[in-house]
């Protein structure tokens, strides 16, 4: 029973982190891995080093940042925007093939980014808090950006 109480209050704890905050999944194929850093929409004083970035993010991964705090986004609005550099590759035992491009990714402060597809096929889709998706770029070459 104890352990039971000590597993629900740490849900409790952990969960209101996780469910305002913004996050990037890495759902693609291949072992492709994304590198993420974010370029606005963040503190001033978060800028630099401060801000959310990750590198190498593996196939299945994620990662989060709260709204709530000024290393994420500038006010604690879930409607606030940012924007991420995105690039993706593989490693050289995996292919070593690099993306053609970087994407500049618009996002919602309490939403979240979901990258798909495969080294050859990328594609990411931008939702909000409220799971509606806001922004898609697809192999197509296509972007639906996010709207006032």
């Amino acid at each position: 029973m104890r352990g039971l109480l000590i597993y629900i209050v740490a849900l409790a704890t952990i969960f209101p982190y996780y469910s305002y905050a913004y996050c990037v999944y890495n759902k693609m194929g291949d072992k492709t891995k994304i590198n993420v850093s974010q370029m606005a929409g963040q503190a001033r004083f978060a800028l630099g080093t401060r801000s959310f970035h990750h590198y190498g993010m593996p196939s299945g991964s994620k990662e989060c940042c709260p709204y709530t705090d000024g290393d994420c986004c500038d006010k604690p609005d879930p409607d606030s925007e940012g924007t991420f550099f995105l690039s993706y590759y593989t490693k050289e035992e995996d292919g070593g093939k690099r993306g053609k491009f970087t994407y500049t990714v618009p996002f919602k402060c309490g939403g979240y980014v979901v990258t798909t597809g495969k080294i050859d096929s990328f594609s990411y889709h931008v939702y909000s808090a409220n799971h509606t998706r806001v922004a898609v770029r697809g192999p197509e070459k296509t972007i639906m950006p996010l709207e006032d």
